[in-house]
């Protein structure tokens, strides 16, 4: 489903976020409602969590049907990540670039 290097096409369910995303650790995740016609997943919306990805993905169950996600180092490396995702596929659901917390650098795409 998500070819940038994410894991996953996962329900976005309590039950598969616990099976598959079970580490409290920063991440980045990618949400979808839907398989597009070429059978990848057309994502709606990119996020992040500094410190616990499994509690982010689980504040979005029923508004989204699919997620995938990669485990990060640290913030830094998590915003980096968001910023890759979201300059590559344009997310039609995030309504502004990510935003950087404290401890994050500039984004490598656009500066911000």
């Amino acid at each position: 489903m998500f070819e940038a290097g994410l894991e996953g096409r996962f329900e976005l369910t309590a039950a598969s976020i616990d099976e598959h995303a079970p580490a409290n650790a920063p991440g980045v995740f990618a949400l979808s409602d839907a398989a597009a016609a070429d059978g990848a997943s057309a994502i709606k919306y990119v996020g992040r969590s500094d410190n616990d990805v499994a509690a982010a993905l689980k504040s979005w169950i029923g508004r989204y049907r699919y997620f995938g996600f990669v485990y990060c180092l640290n913030a830094a490396r998590a915003y980096a990540k968001e910023c890759e995702l979201f300059h590559q596929f344009h997310p039609t659901d995030n309504s502004a670039h990510p935003l950087k917390s404290d401890s994050t650098s500039k984004c490598s795409r656009c500066g911000a």
